[in-house]
């Protein structure tokens, strides 16, 4: 009788197992991928506008949106070298032939912190050019903010001027309106807001003095004046 020594494996801790190595293998792609467009990519900023872009190394071209490939999420820690692991790739580099070194065609991370102490130092000397431009033309500058300023405030009393005409207009045309009758005040009752359930017409002519029992708009104290 042949013992069978192979190992049962349940189905759930295959499909785990695939899922793992599926992820494993995609992020270490990913990783792959962001490297390699760190190599190929160099971030600068623009002198006059002092926005950011990048520069394609390989081809010569340049584009103001971020490759997606730099858009990845997961860190990858070829991104921040730190001292130790810059003197490990040199050492790396150094211990290899000269063919050998040669076949990889990727940025090592000597050259790569290279480029991005090269773009922060432009970065720098961008914002310090500003920085003398602002001052050179401080006059101008200053003008054009009082210009602003200026017209600010004269549209804001211009909106306000035509606000307050607007309003004088539509009250002069309710009133000719009122006077010609094509509208007219609402002159229901007591009697014929309570047949229409209009609580607030009635609550409003209560305050007003009018009798309860009133067939018209015409206040109580008005009928006692008459009597």
């Amino acid at each position: 009788m042949v013992d069978d020594s192979t190992p049962v494996v349940n189905e759930e801790t295959e499909v785990l197992v695939v899922r793992l190595q599926t992820l494993y293998r995609a992020r270490r792609a990913r990783q792959q991928a962001v490297e390699l467009a760190n190599g190929s990519y160099l971030k600068c900023w623009d002198a006059v506008s002092g926005l950011a872009y990048y520069c394609n190394l390989r081809t010569g071209l340049s584009s103001w949106k971020k490759p997606l490939l730099l858009a990845a999420r997961d860190p990858v820690e070829a991104l921040a070298p730190t001292i130790s692991t810059l003197d490990e790739d040199v050492n790396t580099l150094e211990s290899k032939p000269e063919g050998e070194a040669g076949i990889n065609p990727q940025l090592s991370l000597k050259d790569r912190h290279h480029q991005r102490e090269e773009s922060l130092a432009f970065k720098k000397k961008c914002e310090g050019e500003k920085r003398e431009l602002m001052l050179r033309h401080r006059r101008k500058i200053a003008r054009a903010m009082r210009r602003f300023d200026k017209d600010a405030l004269d549209e804001k009393s211009r909106t306000r001027q035509e606000r307050q005409t607007k309003l004088k207009q539509d009250n002069q045309q309710l009133l000719q309106d009122l006077y010609d009758g094509k509208k007219k005040e609402n002159v229901e009752t007591i009697r014929e807001a309570a047949m229409r359930g209009n609580l607030d017409r009635i609550e409003k002519l209560l305050d007003l003095g009018f009798s309860v029992d009133a067939e018209s708009a015409k206040p109580s104290f008005l009928y006692t004046l008459s009597a």
